[in-house]
């Protein structure tokens, strides 16, 4: 059983309204900046769309380094 049986449709709605922002931000960040953070998305009570991420800037890794390194 999918969690779209058992799931109100303006529940499917809010989430699928947050998985396409999420995407639209994740390619934002890819094209600015080759790269992005972890981040997460939520809908507030008064149904705008939030996205947070923590600072990333304290422990940021060089993006040319890999594990090989």
């Amino acid at each position: 059983m999918s969690w779209r049986e058992t799931t109100p449709q303006p529940v499917q709605d809010d989430m699928d309204d947050l998985l396409d922002a999420a995407l639209i931000l994740a390619e934002e960040q890819l094209t600015q900046r080759g790269e992005f953070y972890p981040f997460s998305m939520a809908i507030d009570a008064s149904g705008d769309r939030l996205a947070r991420s923590s600072d990333h800037r304290a422990c940021a890794p060089d993006r040319h380094s890999t594990c090989a390194d």
